[in-house]
């Protein structure tokens, strides 16, 4: 009897996904860039950049009070980098503020490709947090913050919960929660020692927060009064533990996506990044050097894979670190010149072997090297001149300087292995090992 049974089409093995592998031993690529706009004003520079979640958009900070929205998905992803060297980042529009911006935030699952997800949240001083659309510059919605004066407060921080659900707006002492499904307003989680509690963070901003990636419901935050406590969104403001040893102002704590018990954290006027193994918080583990010595925030980032880590300095280079190397090496692994001016800040792509920079600075006349005096804070902490100026505000001639930006470019890297990415002329200059 013959045999009835029909053989199954073999079905193809679908891969797992895995992150981009970012090739750091040679010198990058550089596919695509654009300068800050100077026609309007001479002091203004690219403060930051982000992603959004796919790398379908790029958002920079800028100076003048802007937030300015680059086209990145036509070109850069999907596989293929269709850029060549000296192609410039297509900016699609730029939102100008009325005052200056103190953080802004994606949504999380935001992209270009979907119209729904494609926004993003805004914090300026002494209004509410507004969520606007990324395509058309709309007000979605808007989230109040009101001190016991009636004061409309603006955060300094801003970050989601692991389920996108919740947003924690970081200010003087408190951290403010919107239910992000619901209207109303927030929850107030007081972050300084009270009559109920005696734990807390020391007065002051909180200056940034970082949610757990292992969705646990535990959240870092900083305050830039020094310190770093761990809190838990399931107990409130309740402190969980702190981190022993912590570097001063500190302005941003970031986990680490592959090892989720690793938090790094940077501070003001300080050289070094340093780690901390949350499991075991009373002292750090390593300290990741490079020249940091400034008031302006320096933003670093961690790939998704967990091996390296980005920091760029105030000279214009982008240094690796190895999270990987057993070794207690302070030291970076490389660095390139990414420019002349300090880097702002620096992140990896989500999707493709790609990092994204921004540089700028203030110089000022009269200055030892002409760069931000050490004694000037960020615009984001305080009203300068400047920012007063472009506001709408005269500064005052007799007691103000008129600081300048010299070179300001956001830019993005390949960085692909350089033998197979043959196809794009290479940067002048080598890898610093």
């Amino acid at each position: 009897m013959a045999n009835s049974a029909v053989a199954e089409p073999a079905q193809a093995e679908v891969a797992a996904w895995q992150p981009p592998a970012f090739y750091v031993s040679d010198s990058p690529n550089l596919v695509a860039s654009s300068s800050a706009d100077f026609s309007k004003w001479s002091g203004n520079f690219f403060r930051s950049a982000k992603w959004c979640s796919d790398g379908t958009a790029v958002l920079a900070q800028c100076e003048d009070h802007s937030l300015n929205i680059y086209d990145a998905h036509e070109r850069l992803v999907g596989g293929d980098i269709k850029l060549s060297f000296g192609s410039a980042l297509v900016h699609q529009h730029s939102i100008r503020q009325p005052a200056p911006v103190l953080e802004y935030l994606w949504y999380p699952s935001a992209s270009a490709l979907n119209p729904p997800s494609f926004c993003f949240l805004a914090s300026t001083r002494e209004s509410p947090v507004k969520l606007i659309d990324a395509s058309s510059k709309t007000l979605r919605a808007s989230y109040r913050i009101v001190d016991h004066r009636e004061r409309q407060i603006a955060p300094h921080s801003m970050a989601f919960d692991p389920t996108a659900t919740h947003l924690y707006c970081g200010f003087e002492n408190a951290i403010e929660v919107f239910d992000f499904q619901r209207p109303g307003e927030g929850t107030r989680l007081h972050t300084t020692p009270s009559r109920k509690s005696r734990d807390g963070l020391k007065e002051g901003i909180i200056s940034s927060i970082a949610f757990c990636p292992d969705w646990s419901e535990v959240y870092a935050a900083s305050s830039l009064s020094s310190g770093i406590a761990l809190f838990s969104a399931d107990t409130g403001g309740q402190v969980l533990n702190f981190l022993g040893d912590s570097i001063g102002a500190t302005t941003q704590v970031l986990f680490n996506p592959a090892r989720p018990h690793e938090l790094f954290a940077s501070a003001r006027r300080r050289d070094e990044i340093r780690m901390w193994d949350i499991r075991n918080p009373s002292e750090p583990l390593k300290d990741f050097k490079r020249p940091g010595f400034t008031n302006q925030k320096l933003r670093f980032d961690i790939d998704l894979s967990g091996k390296w880590l980005a920091a760029g300095d105030t000279k214009g280079h982008i240094h690796f670190f190895d999270l990987t190397d057993e070794n207690n090496e302070s030291v970076s692994h490389s660095s390139f010149a990414a420019g002349t001016d300090a880097i702002g800040s620096v992140q990896f792509h989500s999707q493709e072997p790609l990092l994204l920079s921004a540089s700028g600075t203030r110089h000022f006349e009269g200055s030892i090297d002409g760069r931000e005096s050490e004694y000037e804070v960020d615009s984001s902490d305080d009203e300068s001149p400047e920012s007063q100026s472009n506001a709408g505000i005269e500064p005052d001639p007799l007691t103000s300087s008129s600081p300048t930006a010299i070179q300001s470019h956001l830019k993005i890297w390949s960085m692909r292995d350089s033998r197979n990415d043959s196809e794009l002329p290479r940067m002048k200059g080598n890898v610093q090992g």
